[in-house]
């Protein structure tokens, strides 16, 4: 009798330590899920800061360019050098989009793009002819920018 009771106690115990093992298991699985979607949050709010960051550079930029049209009642000539003169504290180019950068592409009489490069890929902010459209994408004229912040 006391040989069927030591067994039965072994196997209590046993299934006792692989209950355990399991919740443990399953703890550490849901743990680690939750690490990584935090990840993840921070990952995007972190491109996000970058998009705000250029959707500011980009309103700024929007400045020069509706000021140089005021003052020429025309784009004609708009480039980095008469940008920089309305806006000093603006990086300007006319190649690649880059962070921190505002490159101008498209340059017509009435209308032109600005385009910069964020965390959460490219911004742009297209003038034609007094009205303003934003969108997210590489472009190259004020028609091709779509899609809006």
């Amino acid at each position: 009798m006391r040989g069927q009771r030591g067994s039965a106690t072994v196997w209590i115990v046993g299934l006792l330590v692989l209950v355990g093992v399991i919740v443990l298991a399953v703890v550490y699985v849901t743990g680690s899920r939750q690490e990584t979607e935090r990840g993840q949050q921070a990952v995007e709010q972190i491109s996000q800061a970058g998009s705000v960051e250029g959707q500011a550079l980009l309103s700024s930029a929007l400045t020069a360019v509706q000021a140089y049209f005021v003052e020429n009642a025309s784009l004609t000539g708009f480039g980095p050098q008469a940008a920089s003169s309305f806006e000093p504290s603006i990086r300007w180019g006319t190649g690649a989009a880059v962070s921190g950068q505002v490159s101008i592409r498209g340059v017509m009489p009435t209308s032109a793009v600005l385009v910069t490069m964020t965390g959460a890929g490219p911004l742009c902010a297209g003038f034609n002819g007094g009205a303003v459209v934003y969108g997210r994408v590489d472009a190259q004229s004020a028609a091709q920018c779509t899609g809006g912040w």
